[in-house]
């Protein structure tokens, strides 16, 4: 069930929310959570029946070690418990691509194939780790069943995250209180982010894919692309994930929101950092928290010098990149920002500086798209052949209606043309690049247009970064300065409706397509 169908929107989400809001105000909380649990569990098997048995003994499986580990003792059943996990993602993630490698090194045939990955399985089993980890440090009590199966199955997160820390969810739903007065604006915010959210992804984020995704299969069919369209694939794409992920984590927010529960920050106009560190401090943030607390520092972070530290780095990027795909190609985006990450970190400590700010911002993102090439070609050839392209060693040809300039500056007999089939298509979709990019790099992050509202775990942090950032920088978002009053008022809900209105209207005049994340 996409959260962009109409029987998400229309059917099961107001029944969700009048059966929590109803449960909530005439009995208990916990009849409530048990609703929301409950119906969580039906979103995850109506996606697909045959995983949730797989999700409910994830689950049950994980509460029943748990509540044996005690915090510094029981290692070996610590270990198990992670293992256990461990082995349910390796199992049903990795083992055709362990498959494909030894047929591969090997020429034998192996029996086993076709194994399915279930959704959302990376995303439940981090959110269990990490809850498994701290349980083990003596860092969380044990929470009741139905509150632990909320906390992992909770409908707005469980397919593509964001990845919950314990500790930032059962307080909230501990301290949730029974026949207590309706949030109405943490209602009205939730739903203005569902409806930004709606119109990031079926507008801008589909559009961009219309137009990248061809180029890219051309590259996977064999075609030489021209240097103009293996960028225009490129950017694209840079666009597309930009604003598909962006979307899903501001509707996953807004869900939340609209049951009184809010949700970590997710993403944070990662395409305006500076630098690759500051770059992913914006993108997938709590997937690098998780990185970070559980894998980087538990191997030494930079505790152990200079040299480790960036071993360490890789090793992190690495498995970050494995988890996204299991192909080489994942590996390899993996691999090169943790090469980024080291040149980064090598750059401050030897303390040197870019000459102008602009320079940080074009060079991450020239690094980012980079990497993103590799990431959404479907293998090593065409992510190789679209590099060649990008590089121009496939020719430097220039779209036929550059001819005219070209005679005018001379250079017609120097370089050739090249005539796409579709040239409206192709030049409505360098529009779409033209736009979306103006509004990645120098437009306010979403989650700004509510000063004053409490809409994240991380609210307070999040607001001291934004501060840092505007006494730092003149971004178009502070010329539009005037964003900042749009409140959940009723003029911003007629702006609302109309927005929510024009999403339907494309929901509905083409296919539904999923996020870029749910596929991870």
């Amino acid at each position: 069930m996409l959260f962009n169908s109409n029987i998400f929107l229309f059917i099961y989400l107001p029944i969700v929310l009048t059966g929590f809001y109803v449960l909530r105000s005439r009995t208990n909380v916990p009849w409530a959570m048990a609703w929301l649990a409950a119906s969580s569990l039906f979103f995850y098997g109506y996606w697909d029946l045959r995983f949730l048995p797989l999700l409910l003994f994830s689950i049950l499986g994980n509460y029943t070690l748990s509540h044996f580990i005690r915090p510094g003792k029981s290692r070996a059943l610590f270990v198990a418990a992670i293992s256990f996990n461990l082995l349910l993602l390796a199992f049903f993630k990795y083992a055709n691509f362990f498959i494909d490698n030894v047929e591969e090194l090997t020429g034998a045939a192996v029996p086993l194939r076709q194994i399915v990955l279930p959704v959302g399985i990376s995303f439940f089993t981090f959110t269990q780790i990490a809850f498994l980890v701290d349980r083990w440090r003596g860092d969380t009590a044990q929470p009741g069943l139905v509150n632990y199966g909320l906390f992992v199955t909770f409908f707005p997160h469980l397919i593509a995250g964001p990845i919950l820390h314990h500790r930032e969810m059962m307080s909230q739903f501990e301290t949730m209180q029974a026949r207590s007065r309706w949030d109405i604006s943490a209602f009205n915010t939730g739903l203005c982010l569902l409806a930004v959210g709606l119109i990031k992804k079926v507008v801008i984020a589909d559009s961009l894919g219309s137009f990248a995704s061809p180029l890219f299969d051309r590259a996977a069919g064999g075609e030489s692309l021209e240097a103009v369209l293996a960028w225009s694939a490129a950017l694209g794409y840079h666009l597309q994930i930009y604003f598909d992920f962006s979307a899903y984590c501001e509707m996953a927010m807004g869900l939340a929101l609209m049951f009184g529960i809010r949700f970590p920050v997710n993403f944070d106009s990662p395409y305006q950092a500076r630098s690759i560190i500051d770059f992913w401090r914006r993108w997938h943030m709590t997937l690098s928290r998780f990185l970070r607390d559980y894998l980087y520092i538990p191997l030494g972070g930079n505790r152990s010098g200079p040299v480790r530290r960036m071993v360490n780095l890789m090793i992190v990027m690495l498995l970050g990149g494995l988890w996204h795909g299991a192909a080489w190609t994942f590996v390899l985006w993996g691999g090169l920002h943790g090469l980024y990450l080291m040149i980064n970190h090598g750059w401050n400590r030897l303390g040197l500086r870019l000459p102008w700010p602009w320079l940080g911002l074009l060079l991450t993102n020239l690094a980012v798209i980079i990497a993103w090439v590799t990431f959404r070609a479907e293998n090593f050839p065409t992510a190789l052949s679209i590099y060649r392209s990008m590089a121009l060693m496939n020719g430097t040809a220039l779209p036929l209606e550059a001819r005219h300039l070209l005679e005018f500056l001379g250079l017609s007999g120097q370089i050739g043309y090249f005539a796409e089939n579709s040239r409206a298509a192709f030049y409505i979709g360098l529009a779409w690049i033209g736009g979306a990019g103006v509004l990645a790099l120098f437009g306010r992050s979403t989650l700004r247009l509510f000063p004053g509202q409490s809409i994240a775990t991380d609210q307070a942090e999040l607001e001291r970064r934004w501060k840092a950032r505007d006494q730092e920088t003149a971004d178009l978002g502070r010329v539009l300065g005037g964003m900042r009053g749009l409140t959940a008022s009723a003029g911003a809900a007629v702006a609302i409706g109309l927005v929510l209105f024009w999403s339907i209207r494309v929901i509905n005049s083409a296919p539904h397509s999923e996020f870029l994340y749910f596929q991870f």
